[in-house]
């Protein structure tokens, strides 16, 4: 084994200067400290990194997901499973005649608002009101946007948060408003006694997203006037007949003998109206190419004690005025209620909360 050597210096006296002295003393090796020993890397500093690592990582991720729906991307990190929908088809019966049968109707209007979503472009979806001074007007705008961007999902989000994002629900944009329920059509937040927060939010996102869809497809229409009750019905009702457009439209379920027109004949109280799904509007004026009517027949279902209703529609195409004359609002509502289906408000609030309970595949 070597020996290092140490030494110390002390002066003593000789005459009237003073002569260094040097004493050496013996170190074994094993003694000697090493000059990596004065800079050992401490535990915190590594966990420190790992989380400024961390934080950078969901950054970038988080501005890349905002960049995406900012070029108008529909691609989101977070994303539900979804269901086939080869259950659900329309068929064919005779020329100019179809059948959507079998499919309950909290299903079908999720499958509209998954077909709404998937066709609108996201321009504008970050883009939130502000208030005079240019401070944001919402309380929770941090989770909201990472709610919109996929980033975050309401199942993970804390109940705290989750309340105070819902105060802002009434000034968000459609656009903002459908993004959010997209993303969390399978979410079953009323089957878990710890979600009551989550089950709220997404009662008030179902009623402002029905109220405002309503609202749009209305807004060329100055002449009709509905309150805010009847407003959430007839969006639920766009909601299904988006379902039904995009069934017949899409390729992956595309009928054999497509219709010649997409506009659809409904009734809105007391008035006929023809509703155009791809432009998203509403006019009392005959289109030239025809319409598609609908017969309702649904009923609640047995099954389920009544609380979910089984859809039954008749559809045929008209492509003349005079054709209407048997599209009364008697003979459409048949034993369904008819195509404005004259939801009542305990059928409304079943609806709603149906809404919740199934799931289904985006295209």
């Amino acid at each position: 084994m070597g020996i290092a050597l140490t030494c110390c210096c002390a002066r003593e006296p000789d005459g009237d200067e003073a002569s260094p002295i040097t004493h050496c003393h013996p170190i074994a090796d094993e003694e000697v400290i090493p000059p990596e020993a004065h800079s050992i890397p401490s535990e915190r500093s590594d966990r420190g990194r790992d989380l400024f690592e961390k934080r950078r990582t969901i950054r970038l991720e988080q501005e890349a997901a905002e960049a995406s729906l900012r070029e108008g991307s529909c691609s989101t990190m977070v994303s539900e499973p979804k269901t086939p929908r080869n259950s659900i088809s329309i068929r064919s019966l005779t020329h100019g005649k179809w059948q959507l049968h079998g499919v309950y109707e909290d299903r079908l209007v999720k499958l509209g608002l998954e077909a709404l979503d998937f066709t609108w472009g996201t321009e504008g979806m970050l883009e939130f009101r502000c208030r005079v001074n240019g401070s944001s007007a919402l309380l929770a705008e941090a989770l909201i946007r990472k709610l919109l961007t996929g980033y975050q999902d309401m199942k993970s989000t804390h109940e705290s948060d989750v309340s105070r994002a819902q105060g802002d629900l009434k000034i968000l944009s459609l656009r903002q408003l459908l993004k959010l329920r997209a993303l969390c059509l399978d979410y079953e937040p009323h089957r878990q006694e710890s979600s009551s927060a989550q089950a709220s939010f997404i009662q008030s996102l179902d009623l402002a997203l029905f109220e405002q869809l309503a609202r749009q497809v209305l807004s060329n229409s100055s002449n009709i006037e509905l309150d805010v009750h009847e407003l959430v019905r007839l969006g639920f009702q766009v909601a299904l007949i988006a379902a039904a457009d995009a069934l017949f439209w899409e390729e992956s379920t595309a009928v054999d003998a497509l219709p010649m027109s997409r506009w659809w004949a409904w009734w809105i109280r007391d008035e006929r109206v023809f509703i155009h799904i791809p432009d998203f509007e509403c006019t009392a004026s005959f289109p030239p190419c025809g319409v598609l009517a609908v017969q309702d027949l649904s009923r609640p279902d047995v099954a389920s004690d009544g609380v979910r209703t089984k859809v039954d529609w008749n559809i045929k195409y008209m492509g003349a005025l005079e054709e209407l004359s048997e599209f009364t609002i008697d003979s459409a509502r048949g034993r369904g209620r008819g195509g404005t289906f004259m939801i009542s408000e305990e059928k409304l609030q079943s609806s709603l909360s149906s809404l919740r309970k199934t799931s289904c595949r985006k295209s």
